[in-house]
């Protein structure tokens, strides 16, 4: 088993462990669903231009944010942090899971540690990729 695929194994097992925690904590399952969702309004920031919308993302789509927002929870004795950081965390850990890394510089970052279907190759062809140092593989 090669590392890319031990460090996906390892994010899906973060991914799970957030959604675990975010209900063991009293969340509600239907906020759950919204707030897995809500980092991925970060992308907003592409409407200011792709280094604005880089920068945006990276800022949620971190592993800091969820220390930060733990560290918020403990700090001021409230429980809404420790829920969104569950949350940011299970979201990060899906992202990586599925190969969807940090941006890079001005590009959206396609980590795939896989060869992409022969039917995907002309679009992936026309868009701008940037892969992370560590899909050296050939076809990654």
């Amino acid at each position: 088993m090669n590392v890319a695929w031990i460090l996906r194994i390892e994010s899906a097992a973060v991914g799970v462990l957030g959604i675990v925690a975010f209900l063991s904590l009293g969340g509600s399952p239907l906020v759950l669903i919204p707030a897995l969702l809500a980092p991925d309004l970060s992308m907003l920031g592409y409407v200011a231009g792709p280094r604005v919308g880089a920068v945006t993302y990276n800022l949620v789509h971190n592993w800091a944010l969820v220390g930060g927002l733990a560290l918020l929870a403990i700090a001021i004795g409230q429980l809404w942090p420790l829920l969104a950081a569950t949350a940011v965390a299970a979201h990060v850990g899906w992202d990586r899971a599925l190969a969807y890394g940090l941006e890079q510089k001005h590009a959206i970052t396609v980590a795939r540690s896989t060869s992409l279907p022969a039917a995907n190759a002309e679009l992936v062809a026309r868009a701008t990729v940037v892969r992370r140092p560590s899909d050296t593989r050939v076809g990654a």
